[in-house]
């Protein structure tokens, strides 16, 4: 299915060339196509060149919100990508003492979520210690390791400082643990998994 355009005024293209992700509706020309609101729509300068792809909102005074600077499709992969790219940017954040921070910030994060701040969620139940399955994978070194009752919890230590808890069942009573402190250590959790937390 082809996307709607927005094709602007002239001269009105030039903060979305300082990647600003805002378009105002009395910078836009004319729309081509019937985008109804929250459809993606590709983002055009009177001249015809490819500024932008955009979330549409007819009955908002900023009438597109700009995901991307580049045209590609937006679609899980995009926010994968995305995603995996405001987690390594806060990695650096988190220490013994700062163990949470926001992980994803909307425009600031490169229009990941146009008007909308978020924080993602993941149980730790959730994340697997050792599995490789899915798109959410990270390695990193487990530093802490607590057995509680019939679980052990365990903190990873990412690239660039971030921490990640991991909670895994206990087997039989002798048994050990899936990781000691030192080791080096996969972790995944499903997408279904995440909860995205309105800021």
């Amino acid at each position: 299915m082809a996307r709607a355009t927005l094709v602007l005024k002239p001269g009105r293209e030039k903060s979305l060339a300082h990647r600003h992700p805002w378009i105002f509706s009395g910078a836009i020309d004319r729309v081509e196509g019937t985008p109804g609101p929250g459809a993606t729509v590709a983002v055009h300068a009177h001249d015809g060149s490819f500024l932008a792809v955009a979330a549409f909102s007819p009955a908002s005074q900023i009438r597109a919100r700009a995901w991307t600077f580049v045209d590609e499709p937006i679609d899980a992969a995009f926010f994968a990508r995305r995603v995996r790219a405001a987690v390594d940017a806060r990695a650096g954040m988190l220490d013994a003492r700062h163990d949470a921070c926001r992980l994803v910030h909307a425009e600031s994060d490169d229009s990941l979520t146009p008007g909308q701040n978020v924080s993602v969620a993941v149980r730790p139940e959730k994340v697997g210690l050792g599995r490789a399955d899915g798109a959410n994978v990270f390695r990193g070194t487990v530093d802490e390791v607590v057995y509680i009752g019939t679980d052990t919890h365990y903190r990873v230590r990412l690239p660039g400082g971030a921490a990640v808890r991991a909670r895994e069942q206990n087997g039989a009573a002798d048994s050990r643990p899936v990781a000691q402190v030192g080791d080096e250590v996969t972790i995944a959790f499903p997408t279904a998994a995440a909860r995205v937390l309105a800021a």
